[in-house]
């Protein structure tokens, strides 16, 4: 009779972030998929916190790349983690420029050179809710909340039903990169009082 291992597995990082208005959020990804590399943490949810599809859309391509790194028989149960979007609300932001730059990048026959499965805002989640559904499944103590940006989607979590005690069971850390941290000064507000 064979046992599951009884050791506790690797860190998980919730990824909240600027997206694409920066080369830094996008090689803070990099970073993070180096760390689950070396099985020394795994990257669970992605949130973008502006409201623009195309961030949405780069991200995914960045995840695809190292999805595509894996090898051997894990790479059969690799799956892409959700990609969570703030809602626009009627008013999508522009896209900044790295993000048109690599989206208009052509390769044979005039078609992107990159290709991701997110073409809709149906594609993508609603930040809170993947965030709060996502460290329901973690371990206690097992996961770190990293965020870069604005925290409009950290307050949105903190503003649902029950949610406090769940982060206070399961995150053993939340790490701020004050690249715009107060842009939503009330959310930012919020999260330094409440979580």
């Amino acid at each position: 009779m064979q046992f599951g291992s009884t050791a506790k597995p690797a860190i998980t990082i919730l990824y909240d972030s600027d997206f694409g208005r920066s080369i830094d959020s996008v090689l803070a990804l990099a970073l993070l998929h180096g760390f689950a590399s070396k099985q020394q943490a795994r990257v669970s949810a992605l949130t973008i916190n502006y409201p623009c599809l195309e961030a949405a859309e780069l991200c995914d391509i960045v995840e695809g790349f190292y999805r595509k790194a894996v090898t051997g028989p894990g790479a059969t149960y690799m799956s892409a983690p959700a990609i969570g979007i703030l809602d626009a609300r009627g008013k999508p932001a522009e896209p900044p420029a790295l993000v048109k730059g690599v989206l208009a990048k052509q390769g044979e026959g005039g078609k992107p050179q990159w290709q991701s499965n997110i073409r809709h805002w149906n594609d993508t989640a609603v930040p809170a809710n993947l965030i709060r559904n996502d460290l329901a499944a973690q371990n206690d103590g097992n996961a770190v909340v990293v965020t870069t940006g604005a925290a409009t989607n950290l307050a949105r979590l903190l503003a649902l039903h029950d949610t406090l005690p769940l982060i206070t069971a399961k995150v053993k850390m939340l790490v701020i990169a004050d690249n715009g941290f107060g842009a939503d000064a009330a959310a930012a507000k919020q999260v330094l009082t409440e979580w």
